[in-house]
């Protein structure tokens, strides 16, 4: 019985995808069948870049992510500086809108158009100047100034409004409700639809200093307005009849006035909605 016998392994390793197989070459090791290759069809030439003016400071090969001013003038000289006077001009319209009655009352436009707001809350009979009565807090006023413009960008006029400051009113204190139902765009569509289709003529108004016309049920005391403090009665407070902007209550107040108007001269209310009334003219 033969001792032994010298057995040769031979390890072949298949790559994935073409079939091939490479084989150990030691000797005795069959070569295996060559697979002709395909001859490689060679790829056209990418395109040259075009060469701008200017290349991106970092790449150079790869052009810039905005425009330059030739791109967007053109053949035109690009701007200059902005002049003086209209530097001079954009400053006044940041100024122009005081943010406080410190900066407001050393001008004459400001001082005349808060006289006049004055003048329109007194001849409306909106306060009584009263000792502050005790348990009680007054809440504090202050002016926002706006300027009005035409089309042009010209101001016309300049406006002051005294403002409660209403955000510091305490609910159950100093009111009670202050929902108030307004018109949807849907019924005013609705509305100008039925007037176009019957024939009827459209009448806009707007109310001037419209919230001072609705009339308080609470018990309300704001403090003198700044700057118009009566001389000698300055300890004293001015209690609220009918209502200011900026109080919680003053849209609910102005619309119980309002429906208590239109109702007193023959308007009856529509039963789809509690914000649209019609006037009855038969009645």
């Amino acid at each position: 019985m033969e001792t032994g016998a010298d057995f040769v392994v031979e390890y072949r390793a298949m790559e994935l995808g073409d079939g091939r197989f490479d084989a150990d070459t030691s000797a005795g090791s069959p070569e295996p069948p060559a697979t002709p290759t395909p001859a490689a069809t060679p790829s056209p030439a990418p395109a040259p870049l075009p060469q701008p003016e200017y290349w991106d400071a970092d790449n150079d090969d790869v052009e810039l992510r905005y425009r330059t001013i030739d791109n967007v003038l053109g053949a035109a000289s690009p701007p200059g500086l902005v002049t003086r006077q209209v530097a001079a001009e954009l400053h006044l319209q940041i100024e122009e809108e005081p943010a406080t009655f410190a900066e407001a009352e050393n001008h004459q436009s400001w001082r005349r158009a808060m006289i006049e707001e004055l003048d329109s809350i007194e001849s409306n009979r909106t306060w009584r100047l009263v000792p502050l009565p005790p348990g009680h807090c007054p809440i504090g006023l202050k002016w926002v100034y706006k300027v009005k413009k035409n089309a042009a960008g010209e101001v016309i006029k300049h406006k002051a409004r005294l403002v409660a400051k209403g955000y510091v009113q305490q609910s159950g204190v100093d009111f009670d409700e202050v929902f108030a139902p307004v018109a949807r765009i849907e019924s005013v569509r609705l509305l100008l639809a039925l007037a176009a289709q019957e024939g009827w003529p459209v009448h806009h108004m707007d109310v001037k200093f419209a919230f001072l016309n609705g009339e308080l049920v609470e018990e309300v005391y704001v403090r003198q307005p700044p700057g118009f403090t009566v001389v000698g009665h300055e300890d004293k407070v001015l209690r609220l009849d009918k209502a200011l902007y900026g109080l919680r209550q003053a849209l609910r107040a102005w619309n119980a006035k309002l429906d208590e108007t239109l109702v007193a001269g023959n308007a009856v209310r529509s039963s789809d909605g509690d914000a649209m009334e019609r006037l009855d003219m038969s009645r």
